[in-house]
């Protein structure tokens, strides 16, 4: 999770009010929710993700 805080913090500093697109592993997913929601990774990790049209 810290190398997740660090590359986006990284990014916006170099990119300072820009919009960027990101794509990355889903376990970079799961570090921005604990960083955005406070909730611990391991609460993350039991929910599984909500379920949207298209997936299979």
């Amino acid at each position: 999770m810290r190398a997740t805080a660090d590359f986006l913090l990284e990014l916006a500093t170099a990119h300072d009010g820009r919009r960027v697109l990101l794509i990355a592993h889903s376990a970079n997913r799961w570090a921005l929710d604990c960083l955005l929601t406070g909730v611990p990774l391991e609460d993350v990790l039991r929910e599984p993700p909500a379920w949207r049209p298209g997936w299979h």
